[in-house]
């Protein structure tokens, strides 16, 4: 079905840049909270930058690194995906032995004779390949400080193969490609390390530098044994030091105070290249140019060796839903926080103390957030006031005055009168998180999390939770419906319909399904990251265009006849629903 649809322009320009990677006459890569984005300049100089056409490598990124032809990425959960053919396909190397989260990587410089690539760990160490990513082994032994927050090789290796991490209470040295670890001197003991970077000359000046966390620049020049500050040529005390980086032979260094210093004497002197930015968090280069990543606002982009930098025009928030009330649209995402537009107007950040989970309109002016410290109630003129203090709320439903609430703990609350008093329903699975609930004010449904990669689906039923169905589900993600036609089931990629001699497959897709819903007309409409299907009257479901993936929500207005659909990194589109 062809469909044209109008751009409402970005909610929020900028996002946080985690990680730089770039492969020769390749664009160079951004790790951003909303995915990985590719800088392509054209002939003029203009920059572009545009998420993977081909999806994600995975949800939550958190590191980025590239070695020759190979691209890493990290994750949050402990995964180590990489790619050889510019994302096209990614394969999840194996690790058995942690989740913890990916905190950053670094490449053999033999990477494409060796195989050699290290993971720092948020809590659990160091993680090894020698096979090019396909599997990953810890490599902890020497190390006594396991939250690893930077990782540097030298330049070159040869019959000795230096590595350094960095810790929260030091450095760490190995002169043997990362198999074992001794603590590099006690000169740092103690202090956060947030950022190392090994001289270009290494194998002739012995020279490692270390950014800290209030502490300023140090230096060691006997290949990390012995440390010392090197904070002289600052003009001001020492920085917290986020990054670190050789642009050629001129050193630069990024602050937490949004500062590009570069010097061309090993760090003797400096110059301010860039102020007034965002915290500096990362450096990385490809084909000529370096780039800054910056925290929430992008990124920057040199060509002449750090002398000079200009932004990149990035639009990277991780928004993820959408939300319409009479008086306001909302988006929100894990790390995006909450923003709101009234008719006409900008959109502006909520002032809220913690990133919103779920938002639902109970009766206008009220509406409830769900956050990690409880539930927000919003009453208009009186303001927020919080319930369910302590639970992580997950999901909620509303069916006129009454109110449920499911936590990631597993429990479901209950209002009668609109969020102001809850009484609790007990836990339809101990242990596992509910994953949405819906009422039509006589049947109460919650989903909880399973077993062996199931969906669990619990009636409400003479004031106790009764198993009513099992879901098999390799992608663990549910979203319940009550319509006109009863209730609906989206599991991971398929969408169920309740009949009474039990569930129906409706639509089995490629990918996930993110959203789904009925609009005013009685069409039907799904959405997974790639794609958008619309059932007309009942019919057979037919593909929409959009805009273009990834997607990342689908939302009616406020009045019902116009279609919102939200776009990676922030992006708004619209479109009449017939």
């Amino acid at each position: 079905m062809e469909t044209s649809w109008r751009d409402l322009g970005v909610i929020v320009p900028g996002g946080t840049v985690l990680g730089v990677a770039g492969r020769r006459r390749q664009p160079c890569w951004l790790a951003t909270d909303a995915g990985i984005f590719q800088v392509e300049a054209g002939a003029a100089g203009t920059l572009t930058a545009c998420p993977l056409a081909n999806g994600q490598p995975v949800s939550l990124l958190t590191a980025l690194a590239a070695a020759g032809r190979t691209i890493f990425a990290g994750g949050a959960l402990g995964d180590v995906l990489y790619t050889t053919d510019g994302g096209e396909r990614w394969y999840r190397g194996r690790n058995d032995q942690t989740m913890a989260s990916v905190t950053c990587l670094a490449v053999s410089p033999h990477f494409d004779q060796d195989g050699v690539a290290l993971a720092g760990t948020h809590g659990d160490g160091i993680l090894r390949t020698r096979n090019g990513g396909r599997s990953w082994q810890l490599v902890n032994f020497g190390l006594e400080d396991f939250t690893v927050l930077a990782l540097a090789t030298a330049p070159t290796w040869g019959r000795r193969e230096p590595v350094f991490a960095a810790t929260q209470h030091g450095v760490y040295r190995s002169p043997n490609g990362g198999r074992a670890w001794k603590r590099a001197g006690e000169d740092l003991d103690g202090i956060t390390v947030q950022a190392l970077v090994v001289s270009p000359f290494f194998d002739e000046d012995r020279t490692v530098f270390a950014g800290t966390e209030g502490r300023g620049l140090w230096v060691s020049r006997d290949g990390g044994r012995a440390w010392e500050p090197h904070n002289e040529g600052f003009l001001d005390t020492a920085p917290t030091v986020n990054a670190l980086w050789f642009a050629g032979p001129a050193l630069l260094l990024g602050t937490a105070e949004g500062q590009i210093l570069r010097s061309q004497d090993m760090g003797a002197s400096w110059r301010a290249a860039a102020t007034g930015a965002g915290a500096v968090l990362t450096f990385g280069g490809c084909e000529g140019a370096c780039y800054a990543g910056l925290l929430d606002q992008g990124a920057l982009r040199s060509v002449d060796g750090g002398k000079t930098w200009q932004p990149v025009p990035l639009t990277a928030r991780a928004f993820s839903r959408l939300s319409s009330t009479p008086e306001e649209l909302f988006a929100w995402g894990p790390h995006s926080g909450l923003w709101a537009r009234r008719a006409g107007a900008d959109w502006r950040p909520a002032l809220l103390p913690e990133p919103v989970s779920i938002l639902t309109l109970v009766s206008a002016p009220r509406f409830m957030i769900g956050c990690e410290t409880g539930l927000l109630v919003w009453t208009g003129d009186a303001g927020w006031h919080r319930q369910l203090e302590g639970e992580i709320v997950s999901t909620l439903a509303v069916h006129g005055e009454a109110c449920w609430a499911g936590t990631q703990w597993g429990a479901v609350w209950h209002s009668p009168d609109a969020g102001e008093s809850w009484t609790s329903l007990g836990a339809p699975q101990s242990g596992f998180p509910v994953l949405d609930l819906a009422t039509d004010g006589v049947m109460t449904v919650a989903a909880t999390g399973g077993p062996q990669q199931s969906v669990l689906l619990w009636l409400w039923q003479d004031r106790r939770w009764r198993l009513w169905h099992r879901f098999h589900a390799s992608v663990p993600t549910v979203q319940l419906q009550f319509d006109l036609q009863g209730l609906w089931a989206a599991v991971g990629a398929t969408l169920w319909r309740a009949e009474p001699g039990g569930w129906r497959e409706v639509l089995r897709l490629g990918a996930p399904i993110l959203r789904f819903l009925r609009s005013g007309d009685g069409n039907l409409w799904v959405l997974t990251p790639e794609s958008l299907w619309i059932s007309a009257a009942g019919g057979d479901f037919e593909r929409v265009s959009v805009p273009g993936p990834p997607l990342r929500d689908l939302a009616l207005d406020h009045t019902g006849s116009s279609l919102l659909l939200l776009t990676v990194g922030g992006r708004l589109w619209t479109r009449a629903r017939s």
